[in-house]
């Protein structure tokens, strides 16, 4: 894709030769445009020449006061671009309209208007930026092949986001900024009320199996107990769940912020379908982070994603102080080379998607958040849950495969006591699919969902509503305890956080927000960390 840095750069690819990148990036597709609108015959030079001639003086002053804003002193760059390119704009609208040329010429005057304000913002971008100056940039023919879009490059306001989360982790945690108890909730708790959506997919029969279900499973078949007890496991596991109170709680409903998060987008200002955008993109972006992470820090890191690919910077550009590694201060992610945040997210942007195959809980995740409740998220404490409530069936029947090495021999001493950290607590994997074409499928992945269907069905719940009671109620016996509290929840004290930290009111930081502006902030006080302790959409 061209850019108007390759015209400007000394290095750039129409450096050699200017007047050929101004007649292929600028004049030929404008003239193809005008030829389009005014009919053949009309170049640019003829456009021009037909809106001036004879106009009246209005339009002709108009377009030597755009000259002039070029020009003008004491402003950036980008704002005397983005004003010339106003005054261009009305020009061509103002002359057009006086000389008859109908409707479609006047439609010419708002695209170049749109694709010289484009030009400002990307050489403003380019000039503020700090590090390695991006590959792609955007010019005036891709507004009138694909039509004007409006790209938010705001970097100053993002920088300033930053930077206060940046002075925020300078204070002790006790002192940082707390979300208030007496605050206005922006996001409701309704989550009986669904966001907007279509017919969803049954995600169950996305798992990957391995096709011939003779064939051992992963690490010497040591799952094949989940498969010979199946109902025996799911029938206890709904009684625990029942037992520990979860069915009226709450947290029961963790993937149901779908209805909240959207109806917020909404009170921000977005249309119907830019808030369900929203709502799909935070989904992604939120399970593409989540691997080894506290909620809170997922969500901060989602915006923080979002807000980037919105503005046209890589996700791994540090735009802040940074933490002096490969995160920005206070949203810590794993984008080094290899990193998992990276590569998930990298599928995300791209538009691949997350690889259910070879990612299944992130790809789950995702999918529950946004509304689809159909799959399980099988993630550190499904697993440990399964594990645990088989051993309480029948203690010393958990494989030795699914025993820690250094606990294998206390496990077979005393298999009564079963702790948390003596479960190796992984998704086995083995290669399926066609010769040529196999992929290192989490084939185990499936057989602790099944066991969380089967306890959805006898609790009369969604799969991954069971999953979330199962997190939530049983968090004594896995040793991942979390405080009842929601996805919802967590954004909406994310947002009063951000207000206090930028000094601006909650509403205009849910409009930042949402209009992928700048990322959440959000302490990790004292009060925060004893809330969150352990509770991680982790999976690995």
């Amino acid at each position: 894709m061209a850019s108007i840095w390759d015209y400007i750069s000394p290095s750039g690819s129409g450096s050699q030769n200017r007047s050929k990148w101004l007649r292929d990036n600028v004049d030929q597709p404008i003239s193809e445009a005008a030829r389009y609108y005014l009919g053949a015959g009309n170049s640019i030079p003829n456009l021009l020449s037909m809106i001036t001639e004879g106009t009246p003086t209005e339009s002709l002053g108009r377009a030597s006061q755009a000259s002039q804003q070029m020009f003008a002193p004491d402003q950036s760059i980008m704002d005397r671009i983005t004003s010339a390119g106003n005054m261009l704009g009305e020009t061509l609208n103002v002359g057009a309209g006086l000389l008859g040329t109908g409707q479609a010429a006047r439609t010419v005057g708002p695209a170049l208007e749109d694709a010289t304000r484009a030009v400002g913002r990307d050489v403003a971008e380019r000039l503020n930026q700090r590090g390695p100056m991006p590959t792609t940039g955007m010019n005036a023919a891709n507004f009138f092949s694909e039509g004007a879009k409006p790209v938010n490059t705001n970097i100053d306001t993002l920088r300033e986001a930053y930077q206060a989360r940046a002075d925020q982790m300078k204070l002790a945690p006790a002192d940082r900024i707390q979300a208030r108890m007496d605050r206005k909730r922006l996001i409701d708790q309704d989550y009986q009320s669904p966001a907007p959506a279509g017919i969803f997919e049954n995600l169950a029969d996305k798992y990957p199996r391995n096709p011939d279900q003779a064939a051992k499973l992963p690490l010497d078949d040591r799952a094949r107990v989940l498969v010979d007890r199946r109902d025996e496991i799911s029938t206890r596991l709904a009684e625990k769940i029942r037992d520990a109170g979860q069915m009226d709680a709450a947290t029961r409903y963790f993937y149901h912020s779908d209805g909240p998060i959207y109806r917020a987008a909404k009170n921000a200002g977005l249309s119907d379908q830019e808030a369900s955008e929203y709502l799909k993109d935070f989904s992604q972006n939120f399970a593409a982070t989540s691997p080894r992470t506290k909620v809170d820090e997922n969500i901060r890191n989602a915006t923080s994603a979002m807000a980037k690919t919105a503005q046209g910077i890589p996700h791994r550009q540090i735009v802040g102080p940074g933490s002096g590694g490969v995160s920005e201060k206070g949203y810590p992610m794993m984008t080094n080379p290899g990193g998992i945040h990276g590569q998930l997210l990298d599928q995300v942007i791209s538009g691949e998607g997350i690889n259910t195959m070879t990612n299944t809980k992130p790809a789950m995740f995702g999918a529950n958040m946004v509304g689809n409740r159909s799959g399980v998220t099988v993630d550190t404490h499904a697993i440990r849950g399964v594990l645990q409530t088989l051993n309480d069936i029948d203690p010393g029947s958990v494989p030795d495969g699914f025993i820690l090495p250094e606990f294998k021999a206390a496990y077979r001493k005393d298999p009564t006591k079963l702790t948390p950290n003596m479960i190796a607590d992984t998704i086995g994997k083995q290669k399926i699919g066609e010769k040529g074409s196999k992929v290192d499928a989490q084939t185990e992945y499936p057989l602790f969902a099944d066991i969380f269907h089967d306890t959805a069905m006898k609790l009369g719940a969604d799969p991954a509503e069971t999953q979330s009671m199962a997190w939530f109620g049983l968090g004594g016996d896995t040793n991942l305890k979390s405080a009842p509290r929601t996805v919802s929840d967590a954004f909406d004290e994310r947002l009063d956080i951000t207000a206090q930290a930028l000094n601006i009111s909650p509403e205009e930081a849910a409009r930042r927000v949402f209009r992928r502006q700048i990322p959440l902030l959000g302490a990790s006080g004292v009060g925060l960390l004893s809330q969150f302790d352990g509770q991680s959409s982790e999976g690995y």
